[in-house]
């Protein structure tokens, strides 16, 4: 299936792209589970008060006419001293149930919107290496292969 042919087909899913708002706290948990990051419904909708006010993100989602999520995407103003400015999705997750629909490509879009509203000139995102579908869907929409790397977190002692 093209990529065109999948855009196309979500317009035909009676889905709906709008920015998030707090009561969609309990979906984007439900999809984060489903990503492999499961957390509480409080920690959800914490997560939210804080993203959604912020002038350097955007939180977009899709819903569906049951009123249910079919995905979710997080981008962000990136500012590092080691680079100009750009955006990065955060976060992209698509409902399991409705894959290569064109969700993902339309969420996709939404973020591409915001970073060139805010005369951002690249746009970023980072995929784990055990996502391989991930792996073929960036290029199949534009995007190349930078770089990898290896990511490293340590818990510190409160």
């Amino acid at each position: 299936m093209t990529e065109a042919r999948s855009a196309s087909e979500a317009s035909t899913l009676n889905i709906v792209f709008r920015e998030a708002c707090l009561s969609d706290a309990a979906e984007i948990v439900r999809l984060c589970a489903q990503w492999g990051y499961p957390m509480s419904e409080q920690r959800g909708q914490e997560c939210l008060e804080a993203v959604l006010p912020s002038q350097d993100d955007a939180l977009y989602v899709a819903e569906c006419d049951n009123s249910k999520l079919a995905g979710w995407a997080h981008i962000q103003t990136r500012e590092l001293i080691s680079s100009q400015s750009f955006a990065e999705i955060v976060g992209i997750v698509v409902d399991e149930s409705i894959r290569r629909k064109g969700v993902g490509k339309s969420l996709v879009e939404k973020c591409e919107a915001w970073a060139i509203a805010k005369r951002l000139p690249e746009l970023w995102v980072k995929s784990n290496v055990i996502r391989p579908e991930a792996h073929a869907f960036y290029p199949g929409i534009g995007f190349k292969l930078a770089k990898t790397q290896h990511s490293y977190s340590k818990t510190l002692d409160q």
